[in-house]
């Protein structure tokens, strides 16, 4: 394993509400977090850098569900939400580069969530359950633990 996989994730998470149409400023920000987590043993189970900024994510707001609920920040969801995911350099720089975009549109209890990273098709995931109580990140944290198995130990 070289050094650059051992290394942890850092990642950041910005949800906006509405559809993202190519320009960001058009949209209001709801609500941002943050993070780290080692992937140790799963990074090569992970198909690119958006799955495992995403892997550390989950990691992460599974970690914090443990004591908050709802997740904090708690702010509550829009019919239509767009969450960028960065990835950032290290804890001394402000770089950030995007790998992942997550397109949301909640109805009616059920979020339905398209992934765009770059150089890969856009992926559609599974309708997520969610509940009136759910905030932004408990609903971010559902469609994550329905894009990653169990099984892959994260």
């Amino acid at each position: 394993m070289s050094h650059a996989e051992e290394r942890p994730v850092l990642w950041t998470a910005r949800v906006h509400a509405g559809e993202y149409l190519g320009v960001c400023d058009a949209l209001s920000l709801l609500s941002t977090t943050s993070g780290e987590a080692e992937l140790r043993n799963v990074r090569e189970l992970l198909s690119s850098k958006a799955a495992c900024h995403l892997a550390a994510m989950l990691i992460n707001l599974s970690e914090a569900s443990r004591y908050y609920r709802p997740l904090e920040p708690k702010t509550a969801p829009s019919p239509l939400m767009t969450m960028f995911v960065e990835s950032v350099a290290n804890h001394w720089t402000s770089h950030k580069v995007l790998v992942a975009r997550l397109d949301f549109v909640l109805d009616r209890h059920s979020a339905f969530v398209s992934i765009t990273t770059e150089n890969e098709p856009r992926t559609d995931v599974p309708p997520v359950a969610y509940d009136d109580k759910d905030g932004v990140w408990d609903i971010v944290l559902k469609v994550l633990r329905t894009i990653f198995p169990m099984h892959l130990g994260l």
